[in-house]
C-alpha cells in the first residue's frame, strides 16, 4: 500500500479518516455556527475567513492536530499557517464550487504548501463532498478559474488555460466523515457541487505554505494586499501567520 507522502505526490490529495475526537468536531462546529452568527447565505452557502483570528480554539486545534501532519507530509521541520475559512454548504445550496486552483487566490511566490480541509459534518457524494482530478497537480499553474458565478478573476495571458471541464469524467469523490480530513496540493483541480440534501456540510479550511515564502502581490488579488500592503520578494512573516512543527514553541 502507498504512504500517504506517496499518494500526496502522485494524486495530489490524501484522505486522513478519524483525525479529531467527536468532542473536539462538536465545538468547532459549535464554534462555526456562532461565528457566522446571521451571517444571510448564498446560493453557495457561507464562507467565513481567518476565523482563527477569534479565539485560541483553532490555531490550538492546528498547531495540535494539523501541524504534525502538513509536516509530515512535506518532510519539513516546520510549516506557515497562512489563511483559514469556515465553510458552510448549507442543506438546499443550489451552485458548485467550480473547478480551480487554490494557488490562483494566493499573493505569494510559491505553490508549495498544502490545503487541509476538515470535515465537520459527514460529506458524501450527495451533500457535496471534494472531487479531485488526480495527478493535475503535476501540469503546473494554469489560468485562474472564477470558482463561483461572476467572480471575474484577474486573468493570466501567460498561463495556459485550465480545461477542468473537459477532463471531469476523470474525478475522483471523496467522502470525508466529520472528524476526518482531506489534505491536498495548492495545484490540484478540485471543485464540489451543490447540496441538495436536507443535511448541511460544514467544514474548516487552511492554506499552509512554506516557511521561506515570500510576498509576491502581483500574483494574485487577495485582501492582504490592500490590508497589510506587502511588498513583492519580502517574506511573510508576523503575528498573523504563525509557524508551526514539532520543533516550534506552541
Amino acid at each position: 500500500m502507498r504512504s500517504k507522502r506517496e499518494q500526496l505526490r502522485e494524486r495530489g490529495f490524501v484522505h486522513f479518516p478519524d483525525v479529531l475526537p467527536a468532542r473536539l468536531v462538536e465545538a468547532l462546529l459549535a464554534f462555526g455556527d456562532a461565528s457566522f452568527g446571521d451571517t444571510v447565505a448564498s446560493p453557495y452557502g457561507m464562507i467565513r475567513f481567518n476565523p482563527w483570528q477569534d479565539g485560541p480554539l483553532l490555531v490550538d486545534t492546528a498547531r495540535r492536530y494539523l501541524a504534525p501532519i502538513v509536516c509530515g507530509l512535506l518532510e519539513v521541520p516546520e510549516i506557515l499557517f497562512f489563511q483559514d475559512f469556515l465553510i458552510s454548504k448549507l442543506a438546499g445550496s443550489t451552485l458548485a464550487i467550480r473547478w480551480h486552483q487554490d494557488y490562483s487566490y494566493w499573493p505569494v511566490d510559491s505553490p508549495f504548501g498544502v490545503m487541509v480541509w476538515v470535515a465537520l459534518d459527514d460529506a458524501d457524494a450527495d451533500n457535496g463532498c471534494l472531487r479531485y482530478i488526480p495527478g493535475t497537480h503535476t501540469l503546473g499553474e494554469k489560468q485562474p478559474a472564477d470558482f463561483v458565478i461572476g467572480a471575474h478573476q484577474a486573468p493570466r495571458s501567460d498561463l495556459p488555460p485550465q480545461e477542468a471541464e473537459a477532463r471531469a469524467d476523470e474525478a475522483v469523490v471523496m467522502p470525508v466523515r466529520a472528524g476526518g480530513l482531506l489534505v491536498h496540493n495548492h495545484l490540484v483541480w478540485h471543485m464540489s457541487p451543490p447540496n441538495p440534501t436536507p443535511r448541511p456540510r460544514r467544514a474548516w479550511a487552511s492554506c499552509w505554505l512554506g516557511a521561506d515564502v515570500n510576498w509576491a502581490p502581483e500574483h494574485a488579488p487577495h485582501p492582504f494586499n490592500y490590508s497589510l500592503e506587502p511588498v513583492s520578494g519580502s517574506p511573510v512573516r508576523g503575528e498573523l501567520f504563525p509557524r508551526m512543527g514539532p520543533g516550534v514553541p506552541g
